[in-house]
């Protein structure tokens, strides 16, 4: 399209920038504290979805020096918030990475102290404003990829400025937090003393879940209903409960179609199509998973939701693998997934989104090993593991851990006879790390694969053959119950004081109300 220029010859988008600059200063001459957050913050989501390389420099030095002085911009921005400055007036024009060159802290009138620095607001006035303000830098740390610092943002603002919250930050710091279960550390990081909870982590988060937000049998928020339906969606595709997946997609369709006021619409609409695409996925669907994805990529992008896109974009490349795993020879070969792969990694580099990249580069990993090259796959496998175990999801944790074996399995094919044990040991040592940790989420797919290949270690090392007949019977038992998951159109669960196996309780789930949820977490929670 075409562009709107100034006198000075910048964009349309600098005397947006110029506009919000001028806004921060004269609310802070006026005392105006709430007005000065919101510009300060305003310029720190710019400063870090700020598109480089548009009107900068294109070469790679230039855009090395881009990336640190926006995020140094966005971290400046927010820590201005509340916090103006005394001295005389400041600007920034010499950074680059911004339109023009101009630079996106806020201009600040000094020469007496300010009335909106917290150390002159009433208590209650400067609790808001740094309650606001921790909640910012979540939001920073949430936007490129770091979940686990974003929980840490979330709890101080929630647990030291929660009562000057409203009831919106309040629920994205509280989705943050039980977010970061399944991420890094996982739930271990945070309560050590309840050792009794179920092991499953998505249990775990919805027991957390319940006591944070102090549910009871009604008034029941959006923001709670959305947060427990994402959790239970993800925990029933991973276990193939997938007609209680089905029913639980009934809720997010209509959220995403009827947001309300206190759910942002664009992202309910990514969160349904996410959990869409997952239950594709595990349906063996993988045309409508694309199709799903793809709209899911341009809804992130057209809004410049940098890390959904990318997270998207990853997707694809997944969805590839996949389908080339499950039937190789009517299937694309696996460099198709090599497209949307470097694309996500060119992106993560960009924004500085680490997580991101390390996950896509256990991605990459798992194609190059399917190339042949077990070397260089090992090799970006062992440079990612530190940021992947750090901050990815514990189900990326348990797929690199679980790549690293078939690398060491592929160097024992073609190793000489007395190397071959040692890696085989080595790879199996890999495989019961990858267990632990798809246990943990209770992916039945996944378990079931590393079951069978520490069946197949075990056959061929000596004295293991105990080891062996338990991990095939567990194989056996998996299978068994994959199947009669994927036939059974009905929810079923152990009955109480009963020596029969099963019994239906929920026949074709349709789940519209927090009612109905309630009664689909209970009843997963007796599984």
């Amino acid at each position: 399209g075409r562009s709107r220029t100034n006198s000075s010859g910048g964009s349309f988008r600098e005397e947006e920038m110029l506009m919000l600059q001028r806004c921060h200063s004269r609310a802070a001459d006026r005392g105006l504290s709430s007005l000065a957050a919101g510009a300060s913050l305003e310029l720190a989501r710019r400063a870090a979805y700020q598109r480089r390389g548009e009107e900068g420099d294109s070469s790679l030095g230039a855009n090395d020096e881009q990336a640190e002085d926006v995020s140094s911009l966005a971290w400046e921005s927010i820590q201005q918030l509340g916090r103006t400055s005394t001295s005389s007036a400041t600007t920034n024009t010499g950074r680059r990475g911004m339109m023009g060159g101009q630079g996106a802290a806020a201009t600040i009138s000094g020469g007496v102290a300010n009335t909106t620095d917290v150390d002159n607001m009433t208590a209650s006035d400067a609790l808001g404003v740094l309650g606001r303000q921790n909640m910012a830098i979540s939001g920073l740390w949430d936007s490129t990829g770091h979940s686990s610092l974003a929980s840490l943002s979330s709890c101080a603002a929630l647990y030291g400025f929660g009562t000057e919250l409203c009831e919106g930050d309040k629920s994205v710091a509280m989705r943050r937090v039980l977010s970061s279960f399944s991420y890094g550390p996982g739930f271990d990081a945070w309560s050590k003393h309840e050792r009794g909870l179920s092991s499953c982590v998505y249990a775990k988060s919805l027991q957390q879940l319940s006591t944070l937000c102090g549910v009871g049998t009604h008034d029941l928020s959006p923001e709670w209903i959305q947060s427990a339906t994402s959790t239970l969606h993800e925990w029933s595709i991973r276990s193939y409960d997938l007609s209680m997946a089905q029913g639980l997609q009934c809720i997010l369709a209509n959220q995403s179609a009827f947001p309300s006021d206190t759910l942002l619409a664009v992202e309910t609409s990514l969160v349904s199509l996410t959990h869409s695409t997952h239950l594709h996925l595990r349906r063996g669907d993988y045309e409508r998973a694309k199709v799903t994805t793809r709209r899911a990529c341009w809804l992130a992008s057209k809004h410049s939701l940098l890390f959904h896109q990318g997270w998207h974009l990853l997707q694809l490349a997944l969805i590839d693998l996949e389908a080339y795993v499950t039937a190789p020879s009517t299937n694309p070969p696996v460099e198709r997934a090599l497209a949307p792969l470097l694309e996500c990694l060119n992106l993560s580099e960009q924004y500085a989104m680490d997580p991101l990249r390390a996950v896509a580069l256990t991605t990459l990993a798992k194609v190059v090993l399917g190339m042949g090259h077990f070397w260089k796959a090992r090799a970006m496998l062992n440079a990612a593991m530190p940021l992947v175990m750090q901050h990815g999801h514990i189900w990326f944790q348990a797929e690199a851990c679980l790549i690293i074996a078939k690398c060491y399995l592929a160097e024992a094919a073609s190793s000489e006879n007395d190397q071959k044990e040692e890696l085989r040991r080595t790879a199996l040592f890999q495989l019961e790390n990858s267990t632990t940790l798809f246990g943990q989420i209770e992916d039945i797919q996944r378990l079931r694969q590393v079951y069978y290949l520490q069946a197949i270690i075990c056959q061929s090392l000596p004295n293991m053959q105990q080891k062996r007949n338990k991990v095939a019977k567990l194989y056996i038992q998996l299978s068994a119950q994959r199947l009669h998951r994927m036939s059974s159109a009905s929810m079923t669960t152990p009955k109480a004081n009963s020596n029969s196996m099963m019994c239906n309780v929920m026949q074709g789930i349709m789940v519209t109300d927090a009612q109905s949820l309630q009664r689909c977490i209970s009843t997963k929670q007796q599984r």
